[in-house]
């Protein structure tokens, strides 16, 4: 019996998931992309539906579709097990939970403890009306799994411990503290937002205060081997699709913004949860999108976080939009006044420059006042636009707005971006971690790479086009050398060599060709040689030698005359 990795490949192909993921062009029998992965330009992404792999010659990745699916998602591969057996249509039977390991012990413990909540909001008439006075209808209740933590001390813990699991569990979870008296629940009297990883397993918490004199409004999940809130936006894998399908996400502060966002059809919303947008989220959002809607709020503080989230996503190359909130309001409040009004703010976005320009010259009551804005804080956005296109258009709107010269704005914007060097600017961390594309040395370098990558092709190949043993005899007789690789660095010549074969040349001719390119960049190699031998010869006053390496160079030079004219 198959099993359901295996089940999984025989239904899925590769080329379908990952072009689910990123725009795929045909290249011969294989397909190509802009990387996923790291900021490119020129796609250097190969995707080979005989193989069931894909590898990326700019930032050297590859697998198959689990691993694909493992690093687009920041998940496991029980991660993306689930994502692809889901949509592959395999049951996954559910393992005894003594039986697993931990990290799937922990999952199955907050998936525990997420239905546990459940059944208590239910119990709790009150922290439902709450939810419906919010606006809440019951299918979306249920949609994002919203629970109830009693107004106890030791009620999580009890239910955990009936199920089996551990103290040391409930403490790594983040759901029970530690003390020199015991344990106790970390969340009491809470209404409880489960927090999800990009493949909609549930990695923590955020509890909302309900009915409890505790100051704290907010209390979430702390860090923990599944939980890391740099890398988490709550609703990601609610928003996924809609994404995609929409080529843009809307990025709101709380988890009430997100749900209401949800619940009116403007699914493509993810929130930041009260915390700083981090590099590794805009990464994420990266892999589904290139433009970026921001709705916070209008104050000062409000103006702060959109500042300091645009500046790294616009050096990342998204567009960055704002959506302007009338009266004051948050998402939340708007949509449950009216989600028309919500759905205009979100036609009506401006680009994040406009919009600052726009705010800012509301807020001030002079010229002067206005321009010293701008300059602190409309100008470090402008240098951070990638596109040097995109930054001259913003540096002529930025004039206009100041009524000042456009030679001034310039000379002040390439102050701010000199002056930047010691933020964590986002090319710099790729520079960092993204090697060199390898240049062949030579003419004749570059033509054996193919022809290496032609007989590993064939080699390969299920179905092989071409005699793989011919074509290295043939490679053999020319060079005296053999093939001498790394596994990774065969993979490369392999997806070089279908690439190189587009289907519109027959094959054997295509390598004919490459053989005798091959042969001739070495005669020339040779020739050069053997001519500054006989330079060498002449000067050394050695006639006998040189005659003998003169015969030599006309023996290669007829048979290149020979080559060429066979052509």
């Amino acid at each position: 019996m198959s099993s359901p990795v295996e089940l999984i490949k025989e239904k899925l192909d590769i080329a379908t998931v990952v072009g689910s993921y990123v725009k795929l062009e045909r290249a011969g029998g294989n397909f190509r992309a802009k990387c996923p992965f790291h900021n490119e330009k020129t796609p250097s992404f190969m995707v080979s539906p005989d193989r069931g792999s894909y590898h990326c010659f700019g930032c050297n990745k590859g697998g198959d579709i689990f691993s694909f699916v493992e690093e687009i998602e920041g998940t496991d591969f029980a991660g993306a097990l689930r994502v692809l057996a889901d949509r592959a249509g395999v049951v996954l039977t559910r393992e005894n939970p003594a039986e697993r390991n931990e990290r799937d012990r922990m999952f199955m413990l907050l998936a525990d403890v997420t239905l546990f909540y459940r059944k208590e909001l239910r119990k709790n008439t009150e922290a439902i009306a709450y939810l419906r006075k919010r606006g809440l209808l019951p299918a979306t209740i249920d949609e994002f799994q919203i629970g109830f933590a009693p107004n106890d001390w030791h009620i999580t813990e009890a239910y955990l411990r009936s199920r089996g699991y551990t103290d040391n569990e409930m403490e790594k979870t983040g759901m029970s503290i530690r003390t020199e008296k015991g344990i106790y629940d970390r969340f009491r009297s809470r209404i409880m937002f489960p927090l999800c990883d990009s493949s909609g397993r549930v990695v923590g918490f955020t509890g909302r205060v309900f009915n409890s004199d505790d100051p704290a409004k907010y209390v979430n999940s702390p860090e923990t081997p599944l939980y890391n809130k740099s890398k988490i936006l709550f609703g990601l894998s609610l928003a996924k699709a809609a994404i995609r399908e929409t080529g843009s996400v809307i990025l709101v502060e709380g988890q009430m913004d997100l749900i209401m966002s949800h619940q009116t059809g403007t699914k493509n919303s993810v929130a930041v949860s009260g915390t700083a947008l981090t590099i590794m989220q805009l990464e994420m959002l990266k892999r589904y999108t290139d433009k970026l809607l921001f709705s916070f709020d209008s104050d000062d503080a409000g103006l702060a976080a959109a500042k300091k989230s645009a500046i790294p996503a616009l050096r990342m190359g998204f567009d960055v939009r704002a959506i302007e909130l009338s009266g004051e309001k948050d998402p939340a409040d708007l949509i449950l006044e009216s989600p028309e009004k919500w759905n205009e703010a979100i036609r009506q976005s401006k680009h994040i420059i406009e919009f600052f320009l726009a705010v800012l010259q509301k807020k001030s009551t002079d010229k002067r006042t206005f321009r010293l804005a701008v300059e602190k804080d409309v100008l470090p956005i402008v240098a951070a636009i990638e596109s040097r296109i995109d930054q001259a258009h913003f540096i002529d709107v930025v004039a206009t707005f100041l009524d000042i010269s456009r030679d001034a704005v310039y000379e002040e914007v390439k102050k701010t971006a000199l002056g930047d060097t010691n933020s964590p600017i986002i090319h710099e961390k790729f520079d960092a971690v993204l090697p060199l594309k390898k240049t062949p040395a030579t003419r004749r370098e570059a033509v054996e790479r193919k022809i290496k990558g032609v007989i590993l092709w064939q080699q390969h190949a299920s179905a092989p086009l071409l005699n793989a043993d011919e074509i290295l005899a043939r490679y053999k007789e020319i060079a005296g050398l053999i093939i001498d690789a790394e596994e990774a660095e065969k993979n490369a010549l392999i997806y070089e060599a279908e690439a190189f074969y587009d289907g519109s040349l027959s094959l054997q001719k295509s390598v004919d060709d490459l053989l005798m390119s091959f042969e001739k960049e070495i005669l020339k190699e040779k020739l050069v040689e053997t001519m500054a031998d006989l330079r060498k010869a002449e000067l050394l006053h050695d006639s006998a030698k040189a005659l003998q390496i003169l015969n030599e160079c006309n023996v290669i030079s007829e048979k290149l005359n020979r080559m060429n004219t066979s052509l």
